[in-house]
């Protein structure tokens, strides 16, 4: 199974105070074990990159170094997905995320995956599946990968 994960995922993730007991934290878990491949592409990387840089309420409680080590990680353990040039198909309600489902697609994800309320409304966008994570740990489960 193939997935691209939300950028919202990974700040979550560096937000949490248990980070391993979290949905996200089984979710990374998997991608270790490589129950799964986990695509990443730059696009995710400047959306987190921006977001802590540019909210306060982020640059607080996350440091440069945190990001930092998160993303020489994943560098580590995802494929990478190469960045797409706009403009993107508008699918989602909100457009600066139809980035997302524009890489998925080009990556032949199975499944997008997100807290992005926008997104996950979708369901489908072709046979691109949208869920939230803890969907895609019951989708996982339900394919015999956890």
């Amino acid at each position: 199974m193939r997935a691209l994960l939300d950028a919202n995922l990974f700040i979550s993730c560096l937000l949490s105070t248990t980070p391993d007991t979290s949905a996200m934290g089984a979710i990374l878990g998997a991608t270790v074990e490589e129950r799964f491949v986990l695509l990443f592409t730059p696009g995710v990387t400047d959306e987190i990159v921006s977001k802590v840089a540019e909210r306060p309420d982020l640059a607080a409680r996350i440091t440069a170094a945190e990001v930092a080590v998160l993303l020489a990680n994943l560098a580590e353990i995802a494929e990478p997905v190469p960045r797409l040039t706009g403009p993107f198909a508008a699918v989602c309600r909100d457009h600066k995320d139809d980035y997302l489902i524009a890489h998925a697609q080009a990556a032949n994800a199975d499944v997008l995956v997100s807290w992005d309320k926008d997104l996950c409304d979708l369901q489908y966008v072709d046979e691109l599946r949208v869920v939230s994570p803890p969907e895609f740990l019951w989708v996982l489960r339900e394919a015999g990968m956890l």
